[in-house]
């Protein structure tokens, strides 16, 4: 893919204490949840950079230069990502993003009755 990626505009994320990150659009009944090196590559894809480029970009973490086949399982994150929706090109345009709607950074909150909105 040599388009540069971004989070899907109606993308919400909640970032777990652990690390983790929990991440919805808002017209899915699913979420998808992120191991902490998956918030990584999730940070990075801010439209700014290609695939190849947030690969390079994750293996440059000192940290994570030792793991094991990284740079292979951080290309399936991304390739899943991109087939669910939650990753598109810098170019797309949601059909439910609205003029006063900032969804890609917002978090949600619990509701009254717990669930999340």
């Amino acid at each position: 893919m040599n388009q540069k990626l971004k989070r899907h505009p109606d993308a919400r994320t909640k970032i777990l204490p652990d690390g983790h990150i929990v991440l919805q659009l808002k017209h899915a009944d699913w979420v998808h949840v992120l191991t902490p090196t998956g918030a990584i590559v999730w940070e990075f894809a801010d439209g700014n950079l290609e695939q190849n480029e947030i690969i390079s970009a994750v293996l440059d973490i000192p940290e994570l230069s030792e793991v094991p086949d990284l740079n292979s399982q951080i290309d399936k994150l991304i390739s899943e990502l991109s087939s669910i929706g939650l990753l598109v090109s810098e170019d797309y345009q949601s059909e439910f993003a609205t003029a006063n709607d900032d969804t890609c950074e917002k978090q949600w909150k619990p509701n009254k009755s717990g669930s999340k909105k």
